[in-house]
């Protein structure tokens, strides 16, 4: 499993290694010296993984960046 950040959000989101992220998905991968934002595309990511397991499964995603972000969708999830 990677280690560093982006490269593991990923991997856990797409259910593949970076390798297989460059080669199956180019138009959602960012290399790492490229200066836009590494994790931007892990819904995208996770609905490629179901897509390929053959699992239709409902799902949402909601990235919680700080505090106020978690509070929120506490709120919502109550």
């Amino acid at each position: 499993m990677p280690t560093a950040t982006h490269y593991c959000r990923n991997a856990l989101f797409s259910g593949l290694t970076p390798l297989e992220m460059q080669d199956k998905h180019p138009d959602l991968w960012v290399n790492e010296n490229e200066e836009r934002g590494k994790n931007l595309k892990e819904s995208e990511f996770l609905q490629a993984q179901l897509t390929r397991l053959n699992k239709d499964i409902p799902f949402s995603y909601v990235k919680v960046t700080n505090l106020k972000a978690g509070k929120e969708l506490h709120k919502f999830s109550n």
